[in-house]
């Protein structure tokens, strides 16, 4: 009685986790709804819309939640985070005993945002169909809320000159997430009208990725498409596909009021000052590199140049505390970066383990924006939550294939690496 008791209860708690995490997954991209961030300017918002603390509440009751579907293992991945997390904050205290400078006390809440995503999705452990729709519900919410930017605040699908959209680069991230987890659903499923739904929406991402202007999340589309065509084993099948879909789309747009080759170039360099297509970003790198390489320690922590808001998360962080106090988070920078790259090739970049792949997106976002990968707010919480559901699928496969390996290799001994050189073929050991 006891157990079919303790059953029923997991049951609920999962449905619970699930319920909770489909709506934290629409509500994140449905914040940057055009209305939404309107009410939010009425409101007097500076940062964040009408829906931030409601978010935030919803993240909070999830992770409690989530404790109660926690496991007696921590991952390697989770305990590795706290213990880069713990250096960074020891880092600024030490920074603010010395300089008063209370910049990397600040940021903790940004790296606890991270871990307790990393954690949500470690209790997850999703099969292919709540996979399924946790992409979807986060896909779908994020081109609606890029479409209505398109249709209300630049009026269509034209290039404007100036930048019309409301947080531009939040959205842009989320758009390039939300198109490449679409290609995932593309290349892993089945069912024929998944297929072309899942593609025809990632056609469309990319497009509004384009009249917002969001190059950055262009980059970063194309660079992480480029990477799976080379390396997903399912996506090479599909390649014929791909290539027949191009040659449709090029004679299409023949035939369109607009030449898709022309919204490309005016997307790439709209608004650009001359042929500086970086915006005067990269004079910025210039001058930043110019002085951490005077200041390689301790960086200006003491504020006494006005190099404003460098454009790149690494650069960002040793120009503004030097390599002294910033190699902390660089090196937590790192840790994920090497670990998503190595389990993506390790796992062949399977449909279960997608978020080590999509989390590729932040990251080549960060080579372009100050705050990225880590935030900015709940902006990277998917993808965060996508790679913690994957590592927990990847153990979860290496525990059942060791299982499979001590059975085979207490029933064949004799196919062991242990078995001596001198056994004769065909004579297995005894047991």
């Amino acid at each position: 009685m006891g157990k079919k008791f303790s059953w029923v209860t997991t049951i609920t708690i999962k449905d619970i986790q699930y319920m909770l995490l489909y709506l934290l997954l629409f509500m994140m991209p449905i914040s940057y709804h055009p209305i939404i961030m309107r009410m939010s300017e009425a409101a007097g918002y500076e940062s964040g819309t009408i829906l931030s603390k409601y978010i935030l509440l919803l993240f909070a009751v999830l992770f409690m939640v989530s404790f109660l579907r926690t496991t007696k293992h921590i991952p390697t991945l989770l305990s590795k985070y706290l213990i880069w997390t713990a250096l960074i904050g020891f880092s600024g205290i030490v920074l603010f005993m010395i300089y008063q400078n209370k910049g990397l006390i600040t940021i903790l809440r940004t790296f606890f945002i991270v871990f307790a995503s990393v954690f949500v999705g470690w209790t997850l452990k999703p099969d292919r169909k709540r996979l399924t729709w946790m992409l979807m519900v986060f896909s779908l919410a994020t081109l609606f809320s890029g479409l209505m930017q398109v249709f209300l605040n630049i009026g269509g699908f034209r290039i404007a000159t100036l930048y019309l959209t409301d947080s531009k680069n939040s959205l842009g991230a989320m758009l390039a997430s939300s198109v490449v987890a679409l290609l995932f659903i593309f290349i892993n499923q089945d069912k024929g009208r998944l297929r072309v739904f899942s593609l025809a929406c990632a056609f469309l991402g990319l497009v509004i990725i384009l009249t917002i202007r969001a190059r950055a999340a262009l980059l970063c589309v194309f660079l992480v498409g480029l990477y799976m065509l080379m390396y997903n084993s399912r996506m090479k099948k599909l390649l014929p596909w791909i290539i027949a879909g191009g040659v449709v789309l090029v004679v299409g747009s023949l035939f369109l009021p607009v030449n898709i080759f022309d919204y490309i170039k005016q997307s790439m360099t709209a608004g650009t000052q001359g042929d500086d297509i970086t915006s005067g970003r990269m004079h910025t790198y210039i001058s930043a590199l110019s002085y951490i390489a005077s200041h390689p320690l301790v960086g200006d922590v003491r504020k006494e140049t006005t190099i404003f808001w460098i454009h790149n998360f690494p650069l960002r962080y040793m120009y503004d505390y030097g390599l002294l106090f910033c190699w902390p988070i660089l090196g937590l920078y790192l840790y994920l970066i090497i670990f998503s790259i190595r389990r993506s090739s390790q796992t062949k970049m399977g449909y279960l383990y997608a978020g080590y792949t999509i989390l590729f997106v932040p990251y080549i976002i960060s080579m372009f924006e100050p705050t990225f990968p880590f935030g900015p707010g709940t902006v990277t919480v998917f993808n965060f939550i996508l790679l913690g559901s994957s590592e927990r699928c990847f153990k979860h496969k290496v525990k059942i294939l060791k299982r499979r390996k001590l059975r085979r290799d207490k029933d064949f001994p004799e196919l062991t690496n242990e078995t001596p050189q001198s056994l004769p073929a065909g004579n297995p050991a005894s047991s």
